[in-house]
């Protein structure tokens, strides 16, 4: 992919901003199953990005330190 990605209406997440991670597909398959990296899975840091305004960054960083919290817990 080249460009930045349009998520929906003004929400732009640029480039430089994605990670991208290729694997082999589960599941069905034909002729190359599982020879080829077919599964694609982008990510991005929902806390970090610019593509959002500071109020829902700030929300993104409460939940991410309210998972860690509750994972500590779990242990």
């Amino acid at each position: 992919m080249t460009g930045p990605l349009h998520v929906r209406g003004s929400v732009v997440v640029p480039e430089a901003e994605l990670a991208w991670r290729f694997s082999r597909s589960s599941g069905p398959g034909g002729q190359g199953v599982n020879t080829t990296d077919s599964r694609v899975e982008p990510s991005f840091d929902l806390a970090g990005t610019t593509a959002l305004g500071p109020a829902l960054r700030l929300t993104a960083k409460k939940h991410r330190s309210d998972l860690k919290r509750l994972r500590r817990t779990e242990d």
